[in-house]
Formats: C-alpha cells, sequence, structure tokens
C-alpha cells in the first residue's frame, strides 16, 4: 500500500513539472519579454542579497542550494525560488508554521500594498507594477499534491543546520527549512505569479500580462 501511495505521488509530480514546463516554455524559448525587473520581497524572493548583511537571515551555506546549478549562493531553499521561475519564463532562459496572530497582520499588509500598486502605477508613468500575493498562494495550499509538511532539512530556529543531509526525496516536500518552500513549491508559485489562473493571484495583471504592455 506504501509504495502504491509512493508511485502515485511520484506520477501527480511529474503530471504537474510537465504542465508547469508548457506554461513556461513559450517564454524559455522565445526572446526576452522585458528589459529588467525591480522585485521587492523577503527571504523567499532573495537570491543572495543578505550574504554581505550584518544578520542571521543567511542561506549561503550547506545544505541551502543542494539542487541548484550553481550551488551554495544564498538562496532559502534546495534550489531556485519562485522569482527564478518567473524570471526564467520572461527572459528567455498543506503546512503553515505561521500562527493566526501573524497570518492576519501579513494579510492587512498585504491589502494595503494594492491602492500602493494603483498608485504607483498612476505616478510613474514609465514603470509598471503588479503585486502578486504569493501568501494567498501559500495558504491556499497545492491540491493538486499531497507533500510531506514537515521540514526537509535539520533545522534550528527554522533554519536549516549547516552541514547536515536534508531529506532523499525533496520533491515529496513542501518545505525546505521550518519557513521557506521547496524548489517544487517554487515552479508551482512561480508558475502561478507567471500565468495566473484565480484573480486573487494577482492584482492587477500576471507577469505574464505585465510583460505584454
Amino acid at each position: 500500500m506504501a509504495a502504491f501511495g509512493y508511485n502515485t505521488a511520484w506520477r501527480v509530480i511529474l503530471s504537474v513539472l510537465f504542465s508547469i514546463s508548457s506554461d513556461l516554455r513559450s517564454g524559455v524559448l522565445g526572446a526576452r519579454q522585458v528589459p529588467c525587473y525591480f522585485i521587492f520581497g523577503n527571504s523567499l524572493s532573495d537570491n543572495g542579497n543578505n550574504n554581505d548583511l550584518e544578520t542571521q537571515a543567511k542561506a549561503n551555506y550547506p545544505p541551502y542550494g543542494i539542487d541548484f546549478p550553481e550551488g551554495v549562493i544564498g538562496r532559502f531553499t534546495n534550489g531556485r525560488t519562485a522569482v527564478d521561475i518567473v524570471v526564467i519564463s520572461t527572459f528567455g532562459t498543506n503546512g503553515s508554521l505561521c500562527v493566526d496572530k501573524i497570518n492576519s497582520a501579513v494579510l492587512l499588509f498585504n491589502n494595503r500594498l494594492k491602492p500602493l500598486v494603483d498608485e504607483l502605477n498612476c505616478n510613474l508613468a514609465d514603470a509598471k507594477f503588479t503585486y502578486i500575493d504569493f501568501f494567498g498562494m501559500s495558504m491556499a495550499g497545492l491540491p493538486a499534491l499531497r507533500l510531506v509538511s514537515s521540514a526537509c532539512c535539520k533545522v534550528r530556529d527554522d533554519m536549516c543546520i549547516p552541514f547536515e543531509t536534508p531529506c532523499r526525496i525533496r520533491l515529496l516536500h513542501a518545505f525546505y527549512d521550518g519557513f521557506h518552500p521547496t524548489e517544487m513549491v517554487n515552479l508551482m508559485f512561480g508558475a502561478r505569479a507567471y500565468k495566473a489562473l484565480p484573480y486573487s493571484d494577482f492584482y492587477p495583471f500576471d507577469i505574464h500580462h505585465l510583460a505584454m504592455l
């Protein structure tokens, strides 16, 4: 029975990856769609900017980056972030550890970002701004997959313990450490950010339509 469940999980994962690949293929094989991006986010989108800062929030050590082509750079996951997925598309190349109080604060902050996006788009005619609701995506979960909600790596204070060996089958885990998603989840989020289906994922447009403006 366990083997049956394991094989079913792999079939679902492969079908999802194929679907994501199909959605992103036109961007990857085509010409560059935009000259550049300015992305404002937290450690979910960090590509190593924290490495030279005086902060304990750093991911520039193994086992972070174990599946990233260039190895350990500073991404808070095993491979690519959701931002990496989106950038590749446009440049041509069930668990939650949060508590209700924190989630409510995040939701309040995110709702105030929408009028800010309107204001920026109105006042800065030569730039285009959009808001991608990664928080909402994470709270809605990934109904197509039954991923393990426990952290893939051994954690201390929700961060991977340096140089500890992570889980072997990272595709089956939702979280890499105590907070940050695995590359598998980032693939999902990146695909939804690029070409969103629910209107709740973005405001006022997804990345695909943003690049066409």
